[in-house]
């Protein structure tokens, strides 16, 4: 019976009072109550409110074990509320010693009124999901060095029975009295510190694998702020999905099944600024292309057959040397793109119906795709204020980031929900994603999050993204108790919607920065689309520049009336400088071929020079025309260049603003 306690105590998080259950065995644990809580000096809210739905679990499994009648169950389950309500008493105190460890303060107060019993409880409650594609579920790390040399304190707790996670947020009011509010989150499994990578796999992965195996696509990715522990919890899952497809395609081939004959094969490409780059292939630039069948084809990106585990190991070690990392302002080692690892099956090309198909329709016969599994490791997300004491290209970098997270996350919702339209076209990510997001396919979103005080409102924005990944599923069966708050986000962000847009249309009618933004990003569409047309490309380029200082404090008459709106007005130049960056390396590489043209043209009448008889008239006329175009060329890319660089300094002084508008 004692092993029943352990587990339940390791099940529950409550690894610190494990000798003193352990010591009470299967009977006393289940006759425990708030009063023996407090004898055996358990006084934590976050640990008495585990015991006590330990102490429900284990009642409830006895009973069942003992085939009890309804009347008993019920009566059981009774008596179980009934010591959750004898628990209320300490239970304003107990939720104050949670952050600071001491007795009770008279400085701290609950949240709300000052004579509330208990800090205001914000809790959503789960809700079936029954053959839902996605699956959310939330990874906490424990406190690293740096956490625990500045003291910071863990104000994270989890549930891993209950599925909920909790975030018990410290606070002060204008009267500088402190109180701590807390926000329960609930998600499809919650791990805490103590689940080891292994468990991670046997849970969230290894399920796909047996999806995969049945003809299908399936994606794994973990997304949290910079520091959260993605990396390190997505690292050993490809290596475990791989030996478990080497394993189950050589019992396939060993019990005559047809899918013995399945190969695996590995490839892995990052994402970077909008760019895809090749990891195992000396990181060579890549191309997203739309072939004839909608089918969206990462053109030379280079697979590898996978023989045997140790190959495999070595091929994802070049891969993670390749990976583009960076330091930040929250983190020293950050990964600054997104990693994509994709293990596909494939059924091997038969050679006599290879060399038919090559002779009938002249095209080679690729192999047949049975199943894919993608592993993604996003990019850290930050906030904007992290980000404004970084360099340029790391603020370029960030903006990026988020903007590509956005986009991922509308499409798991809109793929969740069942919508007809999915925008795969809001960023490259979500493009070279979409054949495992369509069709038959399963998501399994990670978030990681970090404990520390110093974190919580990037936790707290990790979770809220987690949490609208889920939202559309739950619909009118989420309940809520207490003050309402991931449950009631939605509305909160359209009432703020909607008193902005109620405040711009009482404003004169003078353009706004973000409409001239939002000019500068259609105009580089345009000059994109139109490279054949020079003259209209640097019309509109000379038109948006003319319109862009409206965007800039100190460049033009209109400045960001607001901490916000200088923050829009930011991400949006930054998409801005993004497309014309590409614009302008195209506009290079044309002038490099049109200079290598021109020289050849040189070549050509210094060749017909020195022949006898050729007149010098001709050979002035041809060199003043080859001058001429050359210098029209380098003048035309100069001013690009220059228009670029104003960009630039409006990057400048907007992250300048943002950055003096964050500081108190």
């Amino acid at each position: 019976m004692l092993d029943v306690s352990r587990r339940a105590v390791r099940a529950h998080g409550l690894a610190r009072y494990r000798d003193v259950l352990v010591k009470l065995g299967d009977d006393g644990v289940r006759a425990l109550t708030s009063e023996k809580l407090d004898e055996m000096e358990i006084r934590d809210v976050a640990d008495r409110s585990r015991v006590m739905r330990m102490v429900r679990e284990m009642r409830v499994e006895a009973k069942r074990s003992t085939e009890h009648d309804e009347d008993e169950d019920k009566y059981v389950d009774v008596e179980a509320r009934k010591d959750d309500i004898e628990s209320g008493a300490t239970k304003n105190v107990d939720e104050r010693r949670m952050l600071d460890g001491q007795e009770r303060s008279p400085e701290i107060v609950p949240a709300g009124d000052a004579g509330s019993a208990a800090p205001s409880l914000k809790k959503v409650m789960p809700a079936p999901r029954a053959q839902s594609k996605i699956r959310v579920s939330v990874r906490k790390r424990p406190l690293n060095g740096k956490e625990m040399t500045k003291k910071e304190r863990d104000i994270c707790t989890s549930d891993a029975a209950a599925s909920e996670f909790t975030v018990w947020e410290p606070k002060v009011k204008v009267d500088l009295t402190r109180f701590v509010e807390s926000h329960a989150f609930a998600f499809d499994a919650v791990y805490d510190a103590s689940v080891s990578n292994d468990e991670i796999y046997a849970s969230e992965v290894e399920p796909l694998v047996n999806f995969v195996l049945e003809r299908a696509n399936a994606t794994c990715f973990a997304y949290g702020q910079t520091g959260s522990g993605k990396t390190y919890t997505m690292q050993p899952l490809p290596g475990r999905a791989a030996r478990d497809f080497l394993s189950a395609v050589d019992q396939f081939r060993d019990s005559d099944d047809a899918r013995g004959n399945l190969q695996l094969w590995l490839s892995a490409f990052e994402i970077y600024g909008g760019r895809v780059f090749d990891l195992l292939n000396a990181r060579r630039k890549l191309r997203v292309l739309e072939d004839s069948k909608s089918q969206i084809c990462v053109v030379g990106l280079q697979e590898h057959c996978v023989v045997g585990a140790e190959a495999f190991d070595k091929l994802i070690e070049r891969g993670a040397k390749a990976r583009c990392v960076g330091c930040t302002g929250a983190n020293s080692e950050s990964s600054r793109s997104h990693a994509i690892l994709q293990l596909v099956l494939k059924r091997p090309v038969d050679q006599a119906k290879a060399q038919h198909a090559a002779f009938t329709t002249g095209e080679p016969l690729t192999a047949e795709i049975f199943g894919k599994l993608s592993f993604i490791d996003l990019a850290g997300s930050e906030r904007g204020a992290d980000t404004t004491d970084n360099d340029r290209q790391t603020r370029i970098e960030g903006a990026e980031i988020n903007k590509s997270l956005l986009a991922l996350k509308e499409c798991i919702r809109a793929l969740d929900s069942g919508a007809t339209h999915v925008p795969f076209r809001g960023s490259k990510l979500t493009e070279v994603l979409r054949d495992s997001f369509l069709g038959d396919s399963r998501t399994v979103m990670i978030a990681n999050v970090s404990p520390a005080e110093g974190s919580c409102e990037h936790t707290l924005n990790t979770l809220r993204y987690a949490d609208r990944v889920r939202e559309l599923t739950r619909g009118s069966e989420t309940s809520t108790t207490g003050s309402p708050t991931a449950s009631t986000a939605g509305l909160a962000r359209r009432h703020r919607q909607s008193m902005q847009t109620q405040r711009r249309s009482s404003m004169p009618s003078t353009p706004r920065h973000s409409q001239s933004t939002f000019t500068l990003a259609s105009t580089t569409t345009r000059l994109e689309s139109r490279a054949s047309a020079p003259s209209a490309r640097d019309t509109d380029v000379a038109r948006c520049t003319s319109s862009a200082p409206l965007a800039t404090p100190g460049l033009g008459t209109v400045e960001p009336t607001s901490r916000e709106e200088a923050v829009r007005a930011h991400d949006a130049l930054i998409d801005v400088i993004l497309g014309e960056e590409d614009t302008i390396i195209a506009e290079h590489r044309a002038h490099v071929e049109r200079s290598m043209a021109m020289v050849r043209r040189e070549m050509e009448f210094l060749e017909r020079v020195d022949e006898p008889g050729s007149g010098v008239d001709a050979y002035l006329d041809d060199l003043e025309t080859v001058l001429a175009e050359r210098a029209e060329d380098v003048a035309r890319l100069r001013e690009r260049v220059d228009r670029f660089r104003a960009l630039l300094r409006q990057e400048e002084a907007l992250s300048a603003r943002v950055s003096s508008a964050a500081t108190p």
